[in-house]
């Protein structure tokens, strides 16, 4: 995670144009478009880094990160692991005690948004998935939620015990509410298989996330082993 967050957000002006008349071409020569007056700083100022090959995150100068979890760490004490591919993390701060005089401490949505046949489920034979290798692909999707805490010197860490832990996953099936329960579009049906690919998420007024499944084009139609 990084150390440093954004100190605000840029603000959009709406403008409105008027399509029924044509400004003179002097006066549109000079219109310097809606950025004129400038943009507020979405986050404190830094030198850029330089384009590089190494195969590592590197970061401006005062910044810094820490690894909270990597793919296949256990995340609580059942065993659970941390999915493949993180994406669209979200943050939802706790109102409990501190964990271990911890400043910040807070729970952590992460998406899983796709698997790797180097990494995880391995290449295909015979140009079929088995159903160990669909289990694996399925398991490294979806969701982690975690909990963590950043202590005094402002290193952030995972609570491996923590009973908010837990994976959502392509193998969990899902029951709905809502309009979409019993809806034509589900087949009239009530649960649904798991999460799959998850790539954007955000949190929701309520305090909720909402994630949304992707990459579907490259995981459907392979159903040779059902």
């Amino acid at each position: 995670m990084l150390a440093y967050v954004g100190l605000g957000t840029a603000s959009l002006a709406a403008m409105s144009a008027g399509l029924g008349t044509q400004p003179p071409k002097a006066a549109a020569a000079e219109y310097d478009g809606p950025w004129a007056g400038g943009t507020n700083p979405v986050s404190a100022q830094f030198t850029p880094i330089q384009p590089a090959q190494a195969d590592k995150l590197i970061l401006p100068s005062g910044f810094k990160y820490d690894v909270v979890a990597a793919y296949g760490d256990p995340i609580n004490e059942k065993g659970d692991t941390f999915g493949f591919n993180a994406a669209s993390p979200c943050f939802f701060p706790l109102n409990e005690a501190p964990l271990n005089n911890a400043a910040v401490q807070g729970i952590l949505w992460v998406s899983h948004e796709s698997s790797s046949p180097v990494w995880v489920e391995g290449e295909k034979r015979s140009g079929h998935y088995s159903t160990d290798q669909v289990h694996k692909l399925l398991y490294s999707l979806g969701g982690s939620i975690l909990e963590v805490a950043r202590d005094q010197n402002g290193v952030w860490r995972m609570a491996g015990n923590s009973p908010y832990a837990r994976r959502v996953t392509g193998l969990d099936r899902c029951e709905l509410t809502g309009p979409a329960r019993g809806a034509k579009a589900v087949g009239q049906g009530v649960i649904v298989q798991g999460t799959l690919a998850n790539g954007a998420a955000g949190k929701t007024l309520w305090d909720t996330v909402l994630s949304g499944g992707g990459n579907d084009e490259d995981l459907f139609g392979d159903i040779y082993y059902l």
